[in-house]
């Protein structure tokens, strides 16, 4: 349990820096052509969080395990953008969501 703790914490601190700091990260076109951003979560490079960085507040759309097939979860339709977290599964992501 201890371990899950600390990469939900890197996953939340990843999202607080995001959220100050949307743009200087990577843009995948090989992975989908929606105007997303992708970060490797600190110090756990196996999960990526995947963002819209013209959301605002910051919109996560999927915190992904790097082993996942990434065309096939994320997809290319702007359809999937337009669905409600509800349906997706997508969160938003505030820097003060959740005090670390």
């Amino acid at each position: 349990m201890e371990a899950a703790n600390r990469v939900e914490a890197a996953i939340y601190e990843g999202c607080a820096f995001l959220a100050e700091t949307p743009l200087p990260r990577r843009v995948r076109e090989d992975l989908t052509d929606l105007p997303l951003r992708f970060w490797l979560v600190q110090p756990y490079r196996n999960y990526w969080i995947v963002y819209d960085p013209q959301k605002k507040p910051l919109q996560v759309i999927r915190i992904v395990h790097a082993a996942r097939n990434m065309p096939d979860v994320l997809g290319s339709s702007e359809e999937k953008m337009g669905r409600s977290a509800a349906t997706t599964g997508d969160i938003s992501c505030f820097a003060s969501r959740r005090r670390l």
